[in-house]
């Protein structure tokens, strides 16, 4: 929570009911042989970069930092089972401890009195997230933009997801989540034992709905991966490798010699973000060809309508898209995962959510955004979802100023 909370977070939210409400409406979640109970789980944390010399964390426990990586190749030498050696430290050494990424002291906070303190009453200190790489520091996105760049941006940005404009995007989620449950059906009953592999069909369901909500693309992404679907994955698969650790370890270096270590990458950055400018310079075109009064309802369409106001140029539209898509793809569809595996193997709230839906939204003409509002224990449901299985277990932020909290002494 706090200032710098999701934007996007509402809109996540109403794609992840949707969807749920569209499939459970017809089908049950439950497990296979094949499940795995349970599944690994994964603590949320806020991280505090203090200056990056090294320096010991005074009076801070934590584990021993290894040369050049820190601690980022902790479990098991992978940096993408990082996850896992933070839940092990807490358990070891408490819920506030000091490690390295790199070079970089951080403190890891899992005591939310604590988290509290930094995403709330002190947010104006720690409004910035934390960047290893100077080149980010310039963006005009939401992820990365600091001090007076991001909030020009999220006052501009904040109005295009208002109740009214997330009403009209409805229409995207509810014809992805009909091609999802006709899929899951077709699969299920070319199954001897009726089980399915949601993932794959959860991620495509996502991506087209995130597609046509964000750019009004009408795709076939559930039949046929699209282009840019392909790159994204890509780009969301490699930040998790070992050439990221790298990265955030060595980032002078890697700035001058970092593509020839993780070009894949680099190679799906670009190549995303050169058919979202086309998409963008497209939808620009039709705006001015119809002196803006086309009917879209999509994200970019109304973030373009807003350009007389708030200057948006065509390069600041595309970092906007691709926070939106980064950010909300994955997450989104991560998390419709982990709620059919949490519905699947606790039954008895499955039931209850199923009771609340035959009461609320029972039949397709009642699958509105009004009625998926009043769903007050799916959301419930959801969010607990999201505390165990976070899809963005860390949350990194930088000290404008050094400050205290609860006696720490966190240095600018």
């Amino acid at each position: 929570e706090g200032p710098r909370k999701c934007i996007g977070k509402r809109l996540g939210m109403m794609n992840l009911k949707l969807i749920l409400v569209r499939l459970l409406q017809r089908i049950k979640f439950d497990v296979t042989d094949a499940t795995e109970i349970p599944l690994p789980t994964v603590a949320v944390f806020t991280a505090i970069p203090e200056n990056p010399v090294m320096l010991k964390i005074r009076g801070i426990s934590g584990p021993k930092p290894k040369i050049i990586f820190g601690n980022l190749l902790d479990y098991q030498n992978k940096f993408e089972l990082r996850h896992k050696s933070l839940t092990l430290n807490v358990q070891k050494y408490g819920k506030i401890y000091g490690c390295y990424y790199g070079k970089y002291p951080v403190l890891h906070i899992a005591d939310v009195d604590t988290a509290q303190e930094v995403l709330l009453k002190q947010s104006k200190n720690f409004i910035n997230r934390f960047s290893f790489t100077t080149a980010s520091r310039k963006s005009v996105g939401l992820l990365q933009a600091r001090d007076e760049t991001w909030k020009n941006a999220r006052e501009s940005l904040s109005p295009l997801f208002s109740p009214t404009n997330l009403k009209e995007m409805t229409t995207f989620t509810l014809k992805a989540s009909q091609t999802l449950l006709r899929k899951m059906l077709e699969v299920s009953s070319q199954s001897q034992d009726n089980s399915i592999d949601v993932k794959r069909l959860f991620y495509n369901a996502t991506m087209e709905a995130s597609m046509a909500s964000l750019f009004g693309i009408e795709s076939d992404v559930q039949n046929h991966e699209s282009r840019l679907q392909k790159e994204v994955n890509t780009f969301i698969q490699s930040s998790a490798d070992y050439c990221m650790a790298v990265s955030m370890s060595l980032p002078v270096i890697m700035k001058y010699v970092g593509f020839l270590f993780n070009h894949r990458r680099l190679l799906a950055l670009i190549k995303a973000v050169g058919m979202l400018k086309q998409i963008v310079e497209e939808r620009r075109q039709e705006i001015q060809q119809t002196a803006g009064k086309n009917n879209r309802k999509d994200m970019l369409t109304l973030i373009l309508k807003a350009e007389d106001n708030d200057k948006i140029s065509t390069n600041d539209a595309v970092q906007h898209c691709l926070t939106f898509l980064v950010g909300g793809y994955d997450t989104t569809a991560s998390t419709l995962c982990f709620v059919a595996y949490l519905l699947a193997t606790h039954p008895r709230v499955q039931s209850r959510v199923l009771a609340e839906i035959d009461e609320k939204c029972p039949d397709e003409n009642s699958l509105t955004f009004q009625n998926i509002n009043k769903l007050t224990y799916m959301n419930i449901v959801i969010n607990e979802s999201i505390r165990i299985f976070s899809p963005g277990y860390i949350n990194l932020r930088e000290a404008k100023q050094d400050c205290w909290i609860n006696d720490i002494k966190i240095a600018k």
